[in-house]
């Protein structure tokens, strides 16, 4: 019984091999130097430290608007309770119901 040849790969035996990209170093980019990536480690860094206070403030504040939102939401929805058991149920419930979409749009 004859033994059949095994087939080389193709790109062993081109005239011209194919680029092979060498291996990199765990968790760094193909091509991307060292010196590129401590940079942008730097200067990801500072920027970060540098719009923190605003970031801070700015969260802050949308925090206070939606607490105001939620105080106001639920003072209409107590006025719209008020309003049920009366003679002006037909105001009562949408205020109610404004109320209450206030307090949730404010919830998030």
């Amino acid at each position: 019984m004859q033994r059949l040849k095994t087939v080389p790969e193709a790109w062993l035996e081109s005239p011209v091999r194919p680029y092979r990209p060498a291996r990199a170093e765990a968790g760094r980019w193909l091509g991307v130097p060292q010196v590129i990536g401590g940079i942008e480690l730097i200067f990801g860094t500072v920027w970060t430290l540098v719009t923190l206070p605003f970031r801070l403030v700015f969260g802050l504040l949308g925090l206070l608007g939606r607490l105001a939102g939620l105080v106001v939401g639920f003072s209409i929805m107590v006025l719209g309770a008020a309003l049920l058991p009366g003679p002006l149920v037909l105001i009562g419930v949408p205020v109610f119901a404004i109320g209450l979409l206030l307090s949730l749009r404010s919830l998030g």
